[in-house]
């Protein structure tokens, strides 16, 4: 004769819950056993499984126990739909979150993976860029850490971040003074953006170490320019591939910086 009654071991096990949960059920007053033995165990019928299944299912969309309880007292299939399309809002608004999330950490792959691939390059080079979609702002004071605090929070408040790290420019002018730690703008490659990285050649340098030593390598940069009889045609990009997440030590930072060239 088939069991009628299992004890709450074997139905937390048949639902994949453990025990405590079960008797937190219990005791909000959302899913009680179908019979307590005198003893006080609780016993429950096998057919409460779909009936489970139901509530663990709502539990895992996000509906709260007062949710829960509220639909069960007065429960009819228009409440069922009701609660049904709230929670898919829900599932489609997290899904929104999740792949925002994906989307970083693609972007964290992709400059890693070029990190590793130009570290041992420090040579000046010659790139092709297409155009890049940037988010930018002027810089007042380069030493004001405020100004990048604002300027993170807005591009997370904005939803402008797309897991890139903030890139920094110089412009012409900043270029031939020598000033390379003069920080004239900021900016997020983003889908969001208020600015165009033109397409074309670029004259570029990974730098390795720390950002203070990047003049060592503007200077070799712009030498390899100068002796190429190339014409600057727009501000640098400093864009960071090996940073604080990727290396232990900061001399093995790796930015990658670029100038536009004709």
């Amino acid at each position: 004769m088939r069991k009628k009654y299992l004890s709450i071991s074997e139905f937390g096990k048949i639902c994949n819950v453990n025990r405590k949960t079960l008797i937190y059920y219990h005791n909000a007053g959302v899913f009680s056993p179908e019979k307590i033995g005198e003893n006080g165990y609780r016993y429950y019928n096998i057919n409460q499984y779909e009936t489970f299944n139901i509530l663990k299912a709502f539990r895992e969309l996000g509906v709260s126990i007062d949710e829960i309880k509220e639909y069960l007292r007065d429960r009819n299939p228009k409440e069922y739909l009701n609660i049904l399309d709230k929670e898919k809002e829900r599932v489609i608004e997290k899904l929104k979150i999740l792949d925002d999330i994906k989307q970083k950490i693609e972007s964290k792959i992709e400059i890693t993976e070029k990190g590793i691939e130009e570290e041992k390059n420090n040579e000046p080079y010659l790139k092709e860029f297409e155009e890049e979609e940037l988010y930018i702002k002027n810089v007042k004071n380069s030493e004001d850490m405020e100004e990048f605090i604002q300027f993170i929070n807005y591009c997370s408040e904005k939803n402008i971040d797309r897991g890139y790290s903030i890139g920094t420019t110089l412009d012409v002018e900043e270029l031939e003074n020598e000033d390379f730690l003069n920080i004239d703008k900021m900016y997020l490659k983003t889908d969001k953006g208020n600015y165009k990285k033109e397409k074309g050649i670029y004259a570029c340098i990974n730098h390795k170490g720390p950002y203070e030593e990047t003049g060592r390598s503007y200077k070799k940069l712009l030498d390899f320019i100068k002796k190429n009889n190339y014409t600057i045609d727009s501000c640098s990009y400093e864009d960071s591939l090996l940073d604080f997440f990727a290396v232990k030590d900061e001399q093995d930072y790796l930015t990658r910086i670029s100038i536009k060239i004709k």
